[in-house]
């Protein structure tokens, strides 16, 4: 299945001939990455990746043990939008991907603060904040910074610039 403008979810995918070489070693990661990246780059990825940070993570175990490297692009702090993620075996087929090619939005600065962010989570939940993340969203048809903070089961989002709680649609 493969997916809506300016996003991309497709499985079983090969772009062997960018991972041309010897398959990857499991243990390697920087060398799956590397592999990725040439993956990624000849597949006409390049200006949506540039600038990004790229973290790489196992997941399975034994045979079915694979790979999903994971770009993302920050501006002040803030993820961006753009997304794309490439899972690949050990023996470096790509066996699936996603990816939403988004132009950075710009944003009003952020004033409210981690820790400011825990605080208004913890008054809506009643529970200890567990996790932040800052992120590009659309509130109202309009981009903002938000805090993601996470509670256990009960997450909530915060408006990075007025510290109001942003409910999150079902």
């Amino acid at each position: 299945m493969c997916g809506q403008a300016g996003s991309l979810f497709c499985w079983s995918r090969s772009l062997a001939p960018a991972l041309a070489g010897p398959p990857v070693d499991p243990d390697d990661l920087a060398g799956l990455a590397a592999a990725l990246s040439r993956a990624a780059v000849s597949w006409a990825w390049e200006k949506s990746i540039s600038a990004s940070q790229q973290k790489v993570r196992p997941i399975g175990d034994g045979a079915t043990q694979a790979y999903v490297v994971a770009y993302r692009r920050y501006v002040g702090g803030v993820m961006m939008p753009m997304r794309l993620d490439i899972t690949i075996t050990t023996t470096g087929r790509i066996i699936g991907f996603m990816a939403k090619n988004a132009a950075d939005p710009v944003l009003p600065p952020v004033t409210v603060g981690e820790a400011e962010a825990r605080k208004l989570s913890e008054k809506v939940t009643g529970l200890k904040s567990e996790s932040t993340l800052l992120v590009a969203q659309q509130v109202g048809g309009r981009w903002l910074p938000v805090w993601l903070v996470g509670s256990g089961k009960n997450d909530v989002t915060i408006d990075a610039v007025t510290g109001q709680h942003v409910p999150i649609a079902p």
